[in-house]
């Protein structure tokens, strides 16, 4: 599934945003633990994002990086299977926290919905 949003809108980089707090390394997965709650930030491309000039997808060369990294680095099925990895380490490590949950937009959104169905199912 794709949201025209998704396609069409470059992403917002933020400036002057100022990091709070400290990462730690979980299953290969940073994390965050702040305020009675536990983040976890993968870097799911490891670099290898998708540039903001890449959208709108009006070419065949965009079309073709677009393709490239939802076959390798974007994978949903590779990236479900570290998100989900990642969980068992991060109960053991905050055993106070009784509820999970996982957001994401856009591709992370959905990365996230199939987290949920892979748990439930």
């Amino acid at each position: 599934m794709s949201y025209e949003a998704c396609r069409t809108i470059p992403p917002v980089v933020a400036q002057g945003c100022i990091s709070k707090g400290q990462y730690e390394t979980i299953a290969g997965i940073n994390t965050s633990a702040r305020l009675n709650a536990v983040v976890l930030v993968p870097d799911c491309f490891k670099g290898d994002a998708l540039e903001a000039h890449i959208i709108p997808a009006d070419t065949d060369e965009k079309k073709k990086r677009i393709g490239s990294l939802l076959a390798t680095s974007a994978n949903v099925e590779r990236n479900l299977g570290v998100l989900l990895a990642a969980v068992p380490g991060c109960r053991v490590r905050f055993p106070s926290v009784n509820k999970w949950g996982a957001n994401g937009l856009c591709w992370g959104g959905k990365v996230s919905l199939a987290a949920k169905l892979a748990t439930v199912v």
